[in-house]
């Protein structure tokens, strides 16, 4: 019921998060390896905070719909399954495992980075709004009856990896969407 302050310049690492309490991230950042579930907590975060899904096993990620500005990263060997709320981040990255975006939800990001894993789409639609979405490094895609949606008034440059077949790929914003370096395979 009360908040949890996570100080100044830490990674902290913990088993799971759940509550009701408040969490404010400060000038830290925090590694989960098991559930986080952030659905009744009053998040205080900025766009240089990071919530990191770091478990060999797999887990299950619930956001705080009303957060927009917590960077997600996938690292973790088990994977991450999105579920019941939408997410909104500055930046959505890629290590390791496969980043499960669940099912009939409208995540938005405004960068994807990827440097290995994997991304599963199951049937919810990931909105990209940055100039530069850089899929080229990204191990494994199944796009299962998702969505990437381009949105945004800038020009975007989009680079898909060339052996990946991808979900239904959107530009549902006013700017160019301009493939870059290979094929894209729908």
């Amino acid at each position: 019921s009360g908040t949890l302050n996570l100080g100044s310049g830490f990674t902290h690492a913990v088993a799971a998060v759940s509550g009701s309490g408040g969490i404010n991230f400060g000038t830290s950042n925090l590694n989960a390896t098991g559930n986080v579930n952030l659905a009744s907590a009053t998040v205080t975060a900025s766009s240089s905070n990071t919530l990191a899904f770091t478990g060999g096993a797999a887990q299950t990620y619930t956001p705080n719909a009303s957060v927009t500005a917590l960077n997600l990263t996938q690292n973790g060997s088990g994977g991450t399954t999105v579920s019941t709320n939408n997410f909104t981040t500055p930046t959505l990255t890629i290590s390791n495992g496969t980043f499960n975006l669940g099912t009939g939800l409208n995540h938005i990001a405004t960068n994807f980075t990827a440097t290995g894993g994997g991304l599963d789409f199951g049937s919810s639609i990931l909105d990209l709004t940055g100039a530069t979405q850089d899929f080229s490094n990204l191990g494994s895609l199944t796009p299962g009856s998702g969505t990437l949606r381009f949105t945004g008034s800038t020009a975007k440059t989009f680079t898909p990896k060339a052996v990946h077949t991808y979900p239904n790929v959107l530009q549902g914003g006013t700017g160019t969407l301009t493939l870059a370096t290979h094929n894209l395979t729908l």
